[in-house]
């Protein structure tokens, strides 16, 4: 049985205030997805953006996440972004 998957999370300011740029690289399924959602789970996070462009693969679990950060973001007024995303993505 081969590993199992890893996504890395790299996060930085991006050039807006208030507004974090994620950038995931790997597949981003139920057994890579719990970091990134404890991330996006952080009082003091505003303004989000998830770069996929590296990104090969997504399950029901990571866009599971995508939709309840974006929930959260409407109930709260935030800005939340998805770019560079595959068309298989």
């Amino acid at each position: 049985m081969p590993a199992m998957d890893t996504m890395d999370v790299e996060r930085e300011s991006a050039q807006t205030p208030d507004v974090t740029l994620f950038r995931l690289k790997g597949p981003f399924v139920l057994g890579t997805m719990f970091e990134l959602q404890a991330t996006l789970r952080e009082p003091s996070l505003k303004g989000v953006i998830i770069d996929l462009s590296q990104v090969p693969y997504i399950d029901s679990a990571g866009l599971g996440v995508l939709l309840g950060h974006w929930s959260h973001t409407q109930r709260r007024g935030f800005k939340f972004a998805l770019v560079g995303m595959s068309p298989r993505v």
